[in-house]
């Protein structure tokens, strides 16, 4: 088909087509306009149903509520105002509402809901007014009540109006007798304000008296401050009737100053009597401060119950601490209005909560001033219960005068003199007690002694020692513990522990009066008749000097004995300085003084005549004895005060002075400057604390020390070198198990008496512990002379036999034989034991080959033994004590010490370090015992000495053991030497020799029993058995001839020295043996020569010296030939060819 048919043909078809389209857009259009009705008219169905059933549910409340009868009312009120809210606003149109009920369509609101809502309201309504129709009724004429009153009151109100014009009306117009009336009234007004005053004012005396009487000062002061400014008003100058009244105030003014005066100085030096409780004196064995009773009170006066407190002060710093937390600095009235008299006026402004929260609470406003009842004392009557409450009202009181400036002065110039008053008091006190105590004895009040025996000794112990531990660290040395009488002592401690406790509290007492007079001082208004305005009134600088000054010449005059002056004994002529200083003169001696008088003695003598005079007076003179007790009591007390009569301003001595006091001194003076160092030290004022330390510092430092250095040395001297120093000390008994030499408990004694003091010591402690290094170095040479004494020879056989040493001590020096020894003292193993003995047997023999022991060679008597090993046992008793007190110091004692030492390179020396440390090992100790503390230098040197120590006693030792063996040698070959054993006859008793080498080992052990441990008794003898069996085996070749019988008698030997070894504890290990081995060698002889080589040849025993030996007795050859020599046997020579083939050795 070509194009023009195609043409053709779409132009045919195209009609057809667009009315298809056209059809298809139709059925589009209509099928989408039928959903969207389909959709409106469901819609319409929904809300339709919706609203069906909202008014079934508004139906279904409206029949509850008709149900219901009460309350339906809210019910129905709620359904309006859901369904109908717009019927509620204030713009409602009620024909729009019409209309929409009208609409029967869609857009209309539902009629019958609106009928069904209205018929329930009206239900509503009507069960309310049935329900509530009696209070609808009743409300009616309550309404119209308040209707009329209404209408009344604006009536009033109207006619108050026009009253109130009339009036201001009248008031405008002018009246003369009116201005005539005011003026006359307040004439009589001023003239009843004068009499009133004037009235105040009379009354203002008696109250006056009756408030200084009950010590109401603060309150007196604000009185007459106040009274004397009403008084001198220029209208009360005017009034002459008030003139005398006017004097009196003016009078009493200057009164009141000296009253407050004497009351201020009475709580600050303790005269008072309730100033008592706030020191405390002295009970026997103190050694702190007490709590005192003041202590414990609170803020307000009551007594508390305190917990363990750190201050020493807590009642000082409680108070402080309330002083500064007040917020008010203001003074306690307002003396600027002299008006201002009354009793409320008063009790707001006296002093706060601390001070008189009310000052009369019975008296009437009308009244100037009553006696109060304070609330702050426990008392209820006693304003000064509370004695730093007190001061503070004192010194308001005198600021209040203002009089403060010149009454603190006046305190501070008189110090001084209430000081000395006070330890004169004080003194007298002391020596009522030590009276007292005089008579009762010390011993109830100190710790007991041990037995009379043993304080008629050197020495002593401070506590009755319940082991020989505890004895040895209580042992003291009587000459430095008793110095002075124990009740001189006691004496010299109640005065000074009292005296501190009554300083400690006139120092808080100032401390108070410092912290409130700065605090009024400071106030803006602050006025003081002398001009100061501010600053500090009492400087406590000033406080503290005389203090400082009396307390040193207080501890001088007990310290400082002219006669005992260690300068004066080291050079009786004194130094320029001395001289021109004047400590060089003596003192003038005053032959009477009335401050020596015993007042209570005297009072007693002379008690009968003064009531026998005054019975007398009384009948014949009435009323002219009133008062003459008292006044002659005081008297002669009066003329012991006055310095004019007593010749000299120093206290009283109530003991002699001695250097050695200051031991009894340090305790107290140390702990009384650390407890006011918490009083003074806050206040800005470094007070001289280390000038009071350095009056103690000087005095042990040039005299004390110097003292004591010569006493130690002294009496170290006496106790060393008196012919009895290295005797049995009758007291060992309760120090060791076994004896003592006196001086080694002397010398402990003293040790440990320095230990005391240096505890008590507060400086200079490193010259306790270089004295006392001294002294245990000049006991080492005192021992090691001692030592001499014994191992020295002769001087005839030091020439003869050139040796420095006996055999025994010379042995014990030789470093192979030390080394042996202790070996032999510190091995455990009995092999060990056993082979150390051979070694010393051997090493021994050599020796002896040397040169022969003789009896000179020995240590000599028994006695000297006994001696050595006292000795030894006293240096093994220092050393364990040494190390119980030895104790590195924390950090240097003084400059000296404190110089750059170098450390010890070795380990730290113990008890352990020491050969003997068995002994050694002291028992644990606990902080109260006895302590030696050393700085590293002197460290060192200490732990020298213990070495020195410890090398001496081991060379006593072991010259012992080597004493008894060379005793063993000496008797076994020289007895063996002497004697024939080519006897006729058996003989029925050992050797001579056996029985003395017997009796002397016996000896030996008695006396090694009674003085040394078992260790080193069972060191000295250990081995000795061994060291007999090979002397006796040896020694064979010393026998000349022998025989069956001279073989049985040394065989009779052999079992003799076994018995006598056998009675020696000691020796129980090492006598098992029984001399097995030198009986099976004497046996030999009876076997003959060719049975004894058969014995070799199976089992050799013994060396081939002592085989020779025995086949030269067998064979009857004479041992005192050469080989060469003719033999009693012919076939000696062949024998002893056999016997060498046999290579047997000497060991």
């Amino acid at each position: 088909m070509d194009n023009n048919g195609l043409q053709e043909l779409g132009e045919s078809q195209s009609p057809r087509a667009l009315a298809s389209v056209i059809q298809a857009f139709q059925r589009a259009g209509n099928a989408r306009r039928q959903n969207t009705l389909e959709g409106f008219t469901s819609d319409r169905e929904r809300e339709r149903r919706i609203d069906k059933e909202r008014r079934d549910r508004l139906k279904e409340k409206t029949r509850r509520a008709a149900g219901k009868g009460t309350g339906d009312i809210d019910v129905v009120l709620n359904d309006v105002k859901d369904e109908w809210e717009d019927i509620l606003s204030e713009d409602f149109n009620p024909v729009t509402l019409a209309l929409s009920l009208l609409d029967t369509s869609s857009a209309g609101r539902d009629f019958q809901s609106f009928i069904d809502s209205k018929f329930s309201l009206e239900r509503a309504l009507k069960g309310s007014i049935d329900k509530h129709y009696k209070a609808f009724a009743q409300s009616l004429p309550h309404h119209a009540n308040v209707f009329t009153s209404l209408s009344k009151t604006q009536e009033d109100t109207s006619q108050a109006r026009t009253n109130l014009i009339e009036s201001r009306d009248a008031l405008g117009s002018k009246r003369a007798d009116l201005a005539q009336l005011w003026s006359r009234g307040q004439a009589l007004e001023e003239m009843m304000r004068l009499l009133d005053q004037i009235e105040k004012l009379k009354a203002v005396p008696d109250l006056l008296e009756s408030l200084i009487s009950e010590k109401r000062l603060l309150q007196a002061a604000i009185l007459l401050v106040k009274s004397l400014k009403m008084i001198n008003r220029p209208d009360m100058l005017e009034i002459g009737a008030v003139s005398d009244l006017r004097s009196y105030l003016t009078s009493q003014e200057t009164g009141l100053r000296d009253i407050l005066l004497e009351e201020l100085q009475s709580h600050l030096y303790l005269k008072a009597f309730w100033c008592d409780r706030r020191w405390s004196a002295y009970t026997p064995n103190q050694d702190t401060f007490p709590s005192v009773e003041f202590d414990q009170l609170d803020d307000i006066g009551r007594s508390i119950v305190s917990d363990p407190v750190t201050s020493h002060h807590p009642r000082m710093d409680r108070y402080l601490k309330h002083l500064s937390l007040r917020t008010s600095n203001e003074s306690p009235m307002n003396l600027e209005d002299p008006s201002d008299l009354t009793v409320s006026s008063l009790r707001e402004r006296t002093l706060g909560s601390s001070l008189y929260n009310a000052v009369a609470s019975q008296a009437s406003d009308s009244l100037p001033m009553l006696p109060s009842k304070p609330l702050t004392s426990p008392d209820d009557e006693n304003p000064e219960y509370d004695s730093f409450t007190f001061i503070e009202s004192l010194l308001e009181a005198l600021a209040v005068l203002g009089k403060l400036v010149s009454v603190l002065d006046t305190v501070v110039q008189r110090l001084p003199a209430e000081l000395f008053h006070l330890v004169e008091k004080t003194i007298e006190e002391v020596h009522e007690r030590s009276d007292f105590l005089r008579g009762i004895g010390l011993s109830r009040f100190r710790s007991p002694t041990v037995s009379t025996a043993v304080r008629t000794a050197a020495y002593t112990f401070a506590d009755t020692p319940r082991s020989a531990h505890d004895a040895s660290s209580s042992l003291r040395l009587i000459v430095l513990e008793a110095t002075s009488k124990e009740s001189d002592l006691e004496t010299l401690r109640d005065l000074f522990w009292t005296l501190f406790s009554k300083l400690n509290a006139v120092l808080q007492g100032f401390r108070v009066t410092y912290e409130v007079s700065n605090r009024i001082s400071s106030r803006r208004d602050f006025k003081d008749s002398s001009g100061i305005q501010f600053g500090s009134l009492i400087p406590l600088a000033d406080v503290w000097s005389p203090v400082q000054t009396e307390i040193s010449q207080l501890i001088k005059l007990y310290l400082r004995d002219e006669d005992n002056l260690s300068v004066s004994s080291r050079n009786p002529i004194a130094s320029i300085n001395v001289v021109l200083s004047g400590q060089g003169r003596e003192k003038p001696l005053s032959v009477f003084k009335f401050a020596d008088t015993d007042f209570k003695a005297s009072g007693r003598a002379l008690r009968k005549h003064d009531d026998e005079l005054s019975k007398v007076l009384k009948e014949m003179v009435p009323g002219l004895v009133t008062g003459s007790t008292e006044i002659a009591s005081t008297s002669v007390s009066a003329l012991a005060a006055d310095d004019r009569f007593s010749g000299t301003s120093e206290h009283r001595l109530l003991i002699r002075p001695h250097a050695f006091h200051v031991t009894a001194l340090f305790r107290p003076t140390l702990m009384w400057l650390d407890s006011i160092s918490s009083v003074l030290t806050h206040t800005g004022a470094p007070l001289m604390l280390s000038e009071a330390q350095s009056i103690l510092n000087d005095f042990v430092l040039n005299i004390y020390l110097p003292q004591l250095e010569e006493r130690v040395i002294s009496l170290s001297r006496e106790s060393f070198s008196g012919l009895d120093a290295f005797h049995e000390d009758i007291g060992w008994t309760s120090l060791s198990s076994h004896p003592l030499v006196k001086s080694s408990v002397h010398l402990i004694a003293l040790v440990n008496s320095l230990c005391t003091m240096m505890q008590h010591a507060p400086f200079h402690q490193e010259h306790y512990a270089r004295l006392i290094l001294i002294v245990v170095d000049q006991y080492y040479q005192r021992c090691n002379d001692r030592l001499q004494l014994f191992t020295k020879p002769s001087r005839e056989d030091i020439e003869q036999d050139k040796f420095a040493y006996l055999r025994p001590a010379a042995w014990a020096q030789k470093p192979e034989m030390v080394s042996l020894l202790n070996v032999l003292f510190t091995a455990g193993a009995q092999a060990s034991r056993d082979e150390a003995c051979s070694k010393e047997t051997i090493h021994e023999g050599a020796l002896l080959e040397i040169s022969p022991i003789q009896r000179k060679d020995n240590l000599g008597p028994i006695r000297n033994v006994t001696s050595l090993a006292n000795l030894y046992q006293s240096l093994l008793w220092l050393m364990i004590q040494f190390i119980r007190l030895r104790q590195i110091a924390e950090e240097p004692n003084s400059p000296v010490s404190a110089v750059e030492t170098p450390r010890p390179t070795s380990t730290p020396i113990t008890s352990d370090s020491y050969l003997f440390s068995d002994h050694l090992s002291a028992p644990r100790q606990d902080s109260t015992e006895l302590r030696l503390p050393l700085t590293r230098a002197m460290l060192l040197r200490f732990d020298a000495l213990l070495t020195i120590y410890d090398r001496l006693s081991e060379h006593i030792l072991y010259s012992v053991r080597i004493d008894l063996r060379c005793r063993t040698y000496f008797h076994l070959q020289s007895g063996i030497r002497r004697s024939s054993y080519q006897i006729d006859q058996e003989a029925s008793e050992p050797d001579p020799f056996i029985d003395e080498l017997n009796e002397e080992i016996t000896a030996y052990d008695n006396c090694l029993v009674a003085t040394l441990p078992d260790r080193e008794r069972r060191f000295v003898f250990e081995g000795l058995g061994s060291l007999m069996e090979h002397i006796l085996i040896t020694e064979v070749r010393s026998i000349r001839l022998a025989n069956a019988e001279g073989v049985r008698k040394m065989l009779r030997n052999i079992v003799a020295l076994h018995q006598g070894l056998r009675s020696i504890e000691a020796m129980s290990q090492d006598v098992n043996t029984g001399f097995e081995r030198a009986r099976r060698f004497y046996s030999l002889f009876f076997l003959g020569p060719s049975a004894m080589l058969d014995t070799v040849r199976e089992r050799p025993q013994f060396s081939f010296s002592e085989y020779k030996a025995m086949l030269k007795l067998q064979s009857g050859v004479d041992q005192t030939l050469a080989d060469g020599a003719p033999a009693g046997d012919p076939d000696y020579k062949l024998l002893l060819l056999d016997l060498e083939a046999l290579t047997i050795g000497d060991d």
